[in-house]
């Protein structure tokens, strides 16, 4: 099979008279392997991993951070944390890695995710 992903993003941005125009882009992306997961993750004030279940080589993954306060960040070690989730903030990423790990910034913070074989 083929496509059996879709992947839409639309970013855009005005902020005063700084406005440069929307990028939107929508492309299909192969699965090699049929798997997923998703759930609500609780990642404490302490970095901890995300247990990935089945899911042998993570690919496509989404984040939403449900928290209406605080932030939460990931990375792939416990202490490198390079992508930052604000209260209410979502975003699609490719794994490079098979691990993640999350840090919560004040308090426990629920993220909503699906991570899908690669």
């Amino acid at each position: 099979m083929a496509n059996e992903i879709t992947e839409n993003i639309l970013f855009n941005v005005v902020n005063g008279d700084h406005a440069p125009g929307q990028i939107a882009y929508s492309k299909q992306i192969d699965q090699s392997a049929s798997g997923s997961i998703e759930g609500v993750w609780k990642v404490g004030t302490s970095a901890e991993a995300l247990d990935m279940g089945d899911v042998t080589t993570p690919g496509r993954a989404f984040f939403r951070n449900l928290d209406s306060t605080n932030f939460v960040t990931f990375g792939t070690t416990l202490t490198q944390h390079f992508i930052r989730l604000n209260a209410g903030e979502g975003q699609q990423i490719r794994f490079a890695s098979t691990a993640c790990y999350g840090l919560a910034d004040t308090a426990e913070v629920k993220v909503q995710y699906r991570i899908l074989e690669d």
